[in-house]
């Protein structure tokens, strides 16, 4: 006996596909402008430590440890901790802007996700309650939920080389969200 396939049950199939394809739309959409709501948002004006996640685009490092060196210099932060995959060269921009060497931490790990973990170790064994995460826009929302998985709280203080986000970023960014939330990567 051959299938029988009725048009009822086809367009009840096709409704439920385009149902969880708008789902779908809908959901990257709402990440999209999390992501973007959230690179303009700054969480701290003070805070005991920075971390200050150096890897990324250079021309946005720049601007960041501008960012953690006047937050040093007027009092707003009495700490900075450098993360990244090659820190050396961060750590004696900022001491010869005027950081002290004790003041300055380092993290050499290659994923900011392991970053993020030795991140917390090192806030935990020196008792630091209040930090804020200094980072590029685009990755603030990531970031932050990476360090919130990891039980690290920390304030958002986003600054790059200039506030324009480009749809290929967002989109790159959208991504990676989705990848850590599904993979853990």
């Amino acid at each position: 006996m051959a299938p029988h396939i009725s048009i009822s049950a086809l367009l009840r199939s096709v409704r439920r596909l385009l149902a969880t394809v708008l789902l779908g739309v809908v959901v990257v959409a709402g990440i999209g402008a999390a992501v973007v709501a959230q690179a303009g948002r700054e969480e701290a004006t003070r805070a005991d430590t920075a971390i200050l996640m150096l890897d990324g685009a250079e021309d946005g490092l720049a601007a960041r440890l501008d960012w953690a060196v006047r937050l040093y210099l007027d009092g707003r932060i009495s700490r900075i901790v450098l993360v990244g995959s090659e820190p050396a060269l961060a750590h004696e921009a900022l001491i010869a802007r005027g950081v002290l060497q004790d003041k300055l931490a380092q993290i050499r790990e290659t994923t900011q996700i392991s970053q993020l973990v030795a991140a917390r170790r090192m806030l935990m064994e020196v008792r630091v309650l209040d930090a804020m995460l200094i980072c590029e826009p685009i990755e603030s929302l990531r970031l932050l939920k990476i360090a919130r998985d990891q039980q690290l709280e920390l304030h958002s203080a986003p600054v790059g080389a200039d506030n324009d986000i480009s749809l290929r970023d967002m989109v790159d960014e959208i991504g990676r969200y989705l990848i850590y939330c599904f993979v853990g990567r």
